[in-house]
């Protein structure tokens, strides 16, 4: 008995963000698929139908939703034949193969060669077998100038991909909810290593350059997601909003140092420079000034701070934080990003009267710690009662009165370094009304922030001995802001959407690691 089709109209949001009506084809389960489904999963057959409802999965988030209900149900006996008959009816249906092609060529050319016998990975760490559609970009034209490209030599979008894979959202051949997991635990554990042996302690036998690469693919789409221009949302309309931005400190690998070879390695040394990557946290506070339970929003770059001001403007205007009730700026002294601040606010068009900008106020105090201990005279207690006496005054919003006494210690040697400390409280003079935002029950500290830099970057990016290339720090630093803000699901959502444009490059990858291999 063949399988019927359920035809409905949605809307879909391509990858340029431009939303468009489209087709979907519903495939219904059919008799024949059930009755091979008992076989595979005997007496669990009826947990294994009832995961799999009326209806084969349509798209990489049905597939990957399908995949880890069968896989919590505890039937790693029978998840990888069970997906393995459903993705062969659906790869044996013509409407949803072509509308799968269809998907693909949107993202580039490709021409349909013939069906191949391909191994799939899954989540339970079974291997499976399936018969898709191959398709391949045409070869570019035989009068186009220029050196002709040679055998095996494939561009950088690949050579082909399986458009049916890619539309239910395989990275290469590994399932959507594996590549999901794998990449979640290189992000999630201190190395790579232990990613490795928490998949073998679940079945799955990955080494931790198979780890390294799964995790570099998701990774990838959400970056390219990240670029990507997305509709306005009213997420934001009505709420307190804090924005904290601040820097970390990672240490990079630069490759090409100068001098010979290494005479057991052959290999060269390379150079380690210390990095600063710009952290961005978004997150909303209730009426008292206490942090909602709302998920906060994390973005990270090595790129510059022109580059996390670019990520802060598109996912404040993605927010709407434009109808914000009020929205507070906050961070440390530095000018590299007050200087960017009135930009930021311009582009994302919100209502000056609604905006508070601050410094942090434990770094100021920093600075009074800093201006006391030049004074070598004074006895412990002395000092420590002067600093409480400044911080109290700062915490009051006295911010001349904390000038003026920190300008009495400008006598003899100290002078220069007294003059220091006081110049930064006359710079940021505007941005320690202290006691207006205590009024208004809103933060004066961006803890927030400093306790992202030490959960996204120190706990994985930080550590002795541990250097990055720059765009796998990149990459990780954008797998730990979506770990660590409880946003993975809306990484999964980004890999799901590039999954047909990443498909080749993934495939390619694989085909370059059997040649080193």
């Amino acid at each position: 008995m063949s399988a019927s089709r359920v035809t409905t109209t949605t809307a879909v949001v391509p990858v340029e963000g431009n939303a468009v009506e489209a087709v979907r084809v519903r495939v219904t389960v059919s008799d024949g698929l059930r009755a091979k489904i008992r076989a595979h999963a005997g007496d669990m057959a009826s947990t294994a139908l009832k995961q799999l409802g009326d209806f084969l999965p349509g798209d990489a988030r049905e597939f990957a939703a399908l995949e880890r209900r069968l896989a919590a149900v505890g039937a790693e006996r029978f998840t990888a034949p069970v997906l393995q008959d459903v993705l062969t009816a659906v790869n044996a249906d013509e409407e949803f193969v072509e509308a799968a092609v269809a998907r693909a060529r949107e993202e580039r050319p490709l021409k349909i060669h013939s069906h191949r016998d391909i191994p799939i990975k899954v989540l339970d760490g079974g291997d499976a077998c399936v018969t898709t559609p191959y398709a391949t970009p045409p070869p570019p034209p035989a009068s186009r100038p220029g050196r002709r490209r040679g055998v095996g030599h494939r561009g950088p979008t690949g050579n082909g991909a399986y458009p049916v894979l890619a539309q239910l959202g395989f990275l290469g051949r590994l399932s959507p909810a594996l590549s999901s997991e794998v990449a979640r635990a290189a992000a999630e554990l201190a190395s790579y290593v232990e990613a490795e042996d928490s998949m073998k302690a679940r079945g799955l036998d990955l080494d931790d350059k198979t780890v390294c690469s799964i995790a570099h693919r998701v990774a990838d789409a959400g970056l390219e997601a990240r670029l990507a221009e997305d509709d306005e949302t009213e997420e934001l309309k009505g709420k307190r909003v804090v924005v904290a931005l601040d820097g970390g400190r990672l240490r990079t690998r630069v490759s090409g140092k100068r001098g010979r070879r290494r005479t057991a390695t052959g290999a060269r040394g390379y150079e380690t420079p210390w990095r600063e990557p710009q952290l961005l946290a978004i997150y909303t506070v209730d009426e008292k000034g206490k942090k909602t339970g709302e998920r906060p929003w994390y973005e990270a770059t090595l790129s510059g701070w022109d580059e996390l001001f670019r990520l802060a403007t598109k996912l404040l205007r993605r927010l709407g934080a434009k109808h914000a009730a009020e929205l507070v700026v906050c961070g440390d002294g530095a000018s590299h990003i007050w200087d960017r601040v009135d930009g930021l606010l311009s582009r994302i068009e919100i209502d000056r009267s609604r905006v508070r900008l601050f410094a942090d106020f434990w770094h100021a105090v920093e600075y009074i710690t800093k201006a006391a201990d030049l004074v070598k005279d004074w006895s412990p207690e002395h000092r420590a009662r002067w600093r409480r006496a400044r911080r109290r005054e700062l915490y009051d919003g006295k911010v001349d009165v904390v000038i003026a006494r920190i300008g009495e210690l400008a006598v003899g040697r100290r002078a220069a370094a007294v003059h220091e400390v006081t110049n930064y409280f006359r710079n940021h003079r505007d941005l320690m009304h202290y006691d207006e935002l205590r009024a208004a029950k809103l933060p004066i500290g961006s803890g927030a922030v400093e306790s992202a830099i030490r959960r996204v970057i120190n706990l994985r990016l930080k550590g002795p001995g541990c250097f990055w290339e720059e765009p796998n720090a990149e990459r990780m630093l954008l797998l730990r802001c979506r770990l660590k803000s409880g946003r993975w699901d809306e990484l999964e959502e980004d890999v799901y959407r590039r999954a047909s444009a990443t498909h080749g490059r993934v495939l390619e990858l694989e085909r370059r690691m059997r040649i080193v291999a």
